[in-house]
Order: C-alpha cells, then sequence, then structure tokens
C-alpha cells in the first residue's frame, strides 16, 4: 500500500508541474521536484513502515534531508541564477520541434519513476533493517561522506563558473583535479552507503542491486554522457586534454597529457 500512495502522490504533483511548466521557460524546474519526491517518499517510508520511529528511522531522515538540502539547493540555485532555460532542456525543446508538448509530458513521467525507483533503496532499507549495526554504521559512514564530497564538488565548480575569467576553461581545481565527475562519483557514495545500512545477514544482499542501478543511470544514462557531450560542445579542445588525463568517474592521480 506504501509503493501504491508514493506513486499516486507522485503522479499528481509530477502532472501539476507539467501543466504548470509547460509553457514556460522553467521548464527545468522537474529538477528539483523530482529531487523534493525522492525525500519526502523516503521520508514518508519512514514513519508508514516504522510506525513509531525507531533510531534507525531517524537517521535515514537526516541523510536523505542532508541529501536534499546539498543537491535540492544546488539544482535550484542553479536554475534560479539562469536568465533563459537551462541548455539542456533547450535543446529538447529544439529537437522535439512540433511534438515538444507530447514529448516533454513523456520526459516528465520519466522523472516520476525517477521518484519511485530512488526512493525504494530507503524502502528496501526499512523492511530489511530496524537497528543500527556495525555495518550499518559504515554505510552512513559513507552516506556523510558521498554527501559532503558531492557538496564540496559542487561547490569548487559553482566558485570557478562565477568568475568570468574562466569562460570556455575546465576546473581541475579541488576533487575535479582527479575526477572529470566526483559529483556523481559521491552522490553514487551516497546510495552504496545506503544499501550498506539495510543489510541483514545473506538474503539480504540483493539491496545492492539499487547502487548498481545508480551506478548505470549515472555512467550510461542520465549523468556522464549528458555531462561530456556539452562540455564539448561548450569547452572543446581543452576539455578533450581533460578527458585523456583525468579518470572519468573513480577520483585518482591525472596522467601526463599526450600530444
Amino acid at each position: 500500500m506504501d509503493l501504491i500512495i508514493v506513486s499516486g502522490i507522485s503522479f499528481v504533483v509530477v502532472f501539476a508541474a507539467f501543466l504548470i511548466l509547460v509553457n514556460t521557460s522553467h521548464t527545468s524546474i522537474i529538477d528539483f521536484v523530482w529531487c523534493f519526491g525522492v525525500t519526502a517518499s523516503s521520508i514518508f517510508y519512514v514513519f508508514y513502515l516504522d510506525g513509531q520511529i525507531t533510531t534507525f528511522g531517524w537517521h535515514i531522515i537526516v541523510l536523505q534531508l542532508l541529501w536534499f538540502a546539498r543537491l535540492g539547493g544546488m539544482i535550484l540555485f542553479r536554475t534560479l541564477a539562469l536568465d533563459e532555460e537551462d541548455g539542456r532542456y533547450r535543446r529538447l525543446k529544439e529537437r522535439w520541434g512540433e511534438h515538444y508538448r507530447r514529448n516533454l509530458f513523456k520526459f516528465y513521467l520519466f522523472q516520476w519513476g525517477g521518484i519511485i525507483l530512488f526512493s525504494l533503496p530507503v524502502w528496501s532499507a526499512l523492511i530489511l533493517q530496524t537497528k543500527l549495526t556495525p555495518l550499518g554504521i559504515f554505510g552512513e559512514t559513507l552516506a556523510l561522506a558521498g554527501t559532503i564530497g558531492a557538496f564540496l564538488s559542487d561547490w569548487t565548480l559553482t566558485k570557478f563558473r562565477q568568475d568570468k575569467n574562466n569562460v570556455g576553461q575546465v576546473c581541475v581545481s579541488g576533487p575535479w583535479r582527479y575526477s572529470r565527475h566526483p559529483n556523481f562519483f559521491f552522490e553514487w557514495l551516497y546510495w552504496l552507503g545506503l544499501a550498506f545500512m539495510g543489510v541483514n545477514g545473506i538474503t539480504s544482499l540483493w539491496i545492492f542491486v539499487f547502487p548498481v542501478m545508480v551506478l548505470v543511470f549515472l555512467l550510461f544514462i542520465t549523468g556522464v554522457p549528458t555531462v561530456e557531450a556539452q562540455a564539448l560542445r561548450s569547452r572543446g579542445d581543452a576539455y578533450r586534454k581533460y578527458q585523456q588525463t583525468t579518470s572519468v568517474f573513480i577520483p585518482w592521480f591525472p596522467k601526463k597529457f599526450i600530444e
């Protein structure tokens, strides 16, 4: 029943967002709606499944709120700072042409599915585990490290982009010296940590399906491919050099550039 409730309410929210945003230049706000939906769904699961909230449940709530503060805050800041439509959504509008409204609705439905899918790790952890075990503490440490690392990555990149002298240049300071997508790596670390928190014996190891799922999304679907394509368009040879010297995902020491 809890999954049905989340599916129904999140659909109504996403559909309302579509009706409000479809004729505006702010369709990218759906990214924030997705982030909020995942967090709200996760907290709902804690209250619904726990009844009387356990210490484990409170730890989950705090982790999710920190995750939302970091990612939701970054998305909102980025959206409000734009004077025009987000470049990704502007290109989608150009590509879809006369079928824009229909395809945008399909895209929003994809985001609705994302709310359900990305809240399932918390749901799974709650049905598998009721207390914070030593392995759970390890997982919580990973999740916190992921949130902090992603925040530092976002903050470093934001400061870099605010300097007009860096237009067309590539950020290679802080975490970006060791990975082309440190924010994605630390984001994945967060979901890996949640999986460890839910482990309760060998039969519960299926929960690691979720960090694998997140990894696939980040590396092959919505993360790295989209960002790299945009970076090559906007930064050209500077980014090609960056690709040759810097790890795509896992932070590692940069290689020497070969002409």
